[in-house]
């Protein structure tokens, strides 16, 4: 109803005032409209110009308006962060929309609770003619209060006058102490937040953060989150609630994400520590996240997550499970996306299958942890399968974390997907790492390229596993143990240096051939191990051959009866 009025007054002004553009027809209605702060005193300063006045808008000629066309800031130690004690200097820029105006000057203000403290407060404009630009020569500049708390939005309102009175006023939104950071130091930019989100600080808002852009695409990602569960009960996590227009709040931080440039290890990265010990359903795990973004040729296109898990609680945990949740909308609403699973490379990714120039975005886990995997219907409507358009239940978050490789593929809809480690055995005063990587790329091709390229990375710099292990110089059998064996199982150790499609083959003393351990796997460059059982067998000595396709290596062991 509001709306067709505010049309009709509109047409109204355009037929008065035929040479006005659409800006000046959008002033004009609201600089002739009537306040009704008056009238809701509760939400006074919040409710725009007021109520439309159609007689005042088709009758009144002089009529002015300066909006604020333009502004940046700058804070003390420009990271763009506004933090406690810092000096905000703002330099604005303000366009005189309708008619001329004598001797304006704007003034900056707050009727926030945490009220800052205004060093220059007001400035001068002078004269401006009708679509006059204007920089003043000064800058608006405040300090941050010391009592501000993290995550604090402040308006600062620019009002501005004339001689002749009321010309303009604008309301801006200031983030003071963000507890979310946006990294892109390589095609990736992406935000974390500090308790476990990706791409958005303020679900389901999005307002606070970038989400995760691919050079120069539009957003990809809708929500990113970490999820810890060991039972269907026991799910620690901010991923959207069973009422999904809220995310569960199981973590909670003292400290603020952090930035590095340059790292320990990579261009950029990104730190946090948080924990649920203060939640009354929590786990009882302290996490450490550390975020790697390198710039290196072949290494541009994604970013590694590695989670450190401390088991602070007072129980052993022999199915503990660590995953990440993401609702990737690809294309305009997410619409025709599909999340698949790659089973050669083994990485989770969704496609908008009608429109191949917007980039795929995949995940993959890095740590050798067992892999479960789940592909989501975000409106549940596959033979009554999960969805999360009507909230994202607790069960239904540890049967995504826990299923193995429980549904590889969506349906063609809004899909999301979940990608997770375990079960993991971590018992009280242990830790343990999990680490995932984040890529881009505009098809399957480019981003097993990319996947392929965070796992080398990853064992480059010893990221993804917490006894860290470098990347092995040859192909070879490490050990075979125990040797002699006196057990049914012997446990081969053997290293890969590059991709490869590898065989182990057991032949007796005699060279006739016993069993295959392994055909054909395709195997990433790393250090394995692989068990064997040996109960069939007779006492006697046996070699296990490794062929790669790129040469050949030999051990041996000795079964005793």
């Amino acid at each position: 109803m509001a709306r067709s009025i505010a049309a009709g007054v509109a047409s109204m002004v355009k037929l008065m005032f035929p040479n006005y553009n659409y800006l000046q027809i959008i002033e004009h209605i609201k600089a002739t409209a009537i306040s009704i702060d008056a009238k809701n005193p509760q939400y006074s300063g919040n409710l725009g110009t007021g109520r439309v006045d159609a007689y005042a808008a088709v009758s009144n000629e002089d009529v002015r308006s300066v909006t604020l066309n333009n502004y940046s800031y700058t804070d003390t130690n420009n990271d763009g962060v506004l933090d406690i004690g810092e000096t905000i200097e703002i330099s604005c820029e303000f366009l005189n929309v309708l008619k001329p105006v004598k001797n304006a000057r704007v003034k900056a203000r707050s009727m926030s609770l945490f009220k800052p403290q205004f060093i220059v407060s007001e400035v001068e404009l002078g004269d401006l003619q009708t679509n006059d630009l204007k920089i003043p020569k000064d800058k608006f500049s405040f300090v941050v209060p010391e009592n501000i708390p993290i995550d604090y939005t402040m308006d600062i309102e620019f009002f501005v006058t004339d001689d002749n009175g009321f010309c303009g006023r604008e309301l801006v939104p200031f983030v003071f102490r963000p507890s979310y950071r946006t990294m892109d130091a390589n095609n990736i930019s992406v935000t974390f937040n500090s308790i476990g989100n990706i791409g958005f600080n303020d679900y389901s808002n999005n307002e606070q953060g970038k989400g995760f852009i691919y050079g120069n695409s539009q957003n990809l990602l809708f929500e990113g989150a970490l999820m810890i569960g060991v039972s269907p009960y026991k799910i620690s996590n901010v991923a959207r609630g069973s009422n999904q227009s809220y995310k569960d709040l199981s973590f909670s931080t003292d400290n603020i994400f952090i930035l590095k440039n340059p790292g320990n290890e990579a261009e950029l990265e990104g730190m946090a520590n948080f924990n649920d010990l203060s939640f009354l359903d929590g786990i009882g795990v302290d996490i450490k996240q550390t975020v790697y973004q390198f710039n290196e040729d072949g290494k541009k296109d994604f970013i590694i997550c590695v989670y450190d898990i401390h088991n602070k609680s007072d129980n052993d945990f022999d199915s503990l499970f660590v995953g990440l949740f993401f609702d990737w909308d690809i294309g305009p609403s997410g619409a025709n996306n599909q999340a698949n699973f790659d089973d050669e490379y083994y990485f989770g990714y969704v496609q908008n299958v009608q429109i191949d120039t917007i980039p795929l975005a995949g995940v993959k886990m890095l740590s050798f942890q067992k892999l479960n995997y789940y592909a989501i219907d975000n409106d549940g409507n596959y033979r009554g399968d999960l969805g999360v358009y009507d909230g994202f239940s607790k069960e239904e978050k540890w049967l995504c974390i826990s299923s193995g490789l429980k549904r590889k593929i969506s349906n063609v809809t809004d899909a999301s997907h979940v990608i997770s480690a375990g079960p993991i055995n971590l018992k009280k005063n242990d830790s343990t790492r999990i680490a995932f990587s984040l890529f881009s790329g505009y098809s399957v091709k480019e981003l097993r390229e990319n996947a392929y390229n965070s796992y080398i990375t990853a064992k480059q710099f010893n990221l993804s596993e917490w006894q860290s292990t470098k990347l092995p110089t040859v192909n070879c059998i490490e050990a075979t143990y125990p040797n002699p064996t006196y057990k049914n199982n012997v446990s081969i150790s053997y290293n890969i240096i590059e991709k490869s499609n590898v065989n182990i083959d057991i032949y007796d003393s005699n060279g006739k051939f016993v069993d295959s351990i392994l055909k054909n796997k395709s195997t990433f460059p790393g250090v394995y191990n692989i068990e064997f059982d040996t109960s069939y067998l007779t006492q006697g000595l046996y070699y296990v051959i490794l062929n790669t396709g790129n040469g050949k290596c030999f051990s041996s062991f000795t079964l005793v009866r």
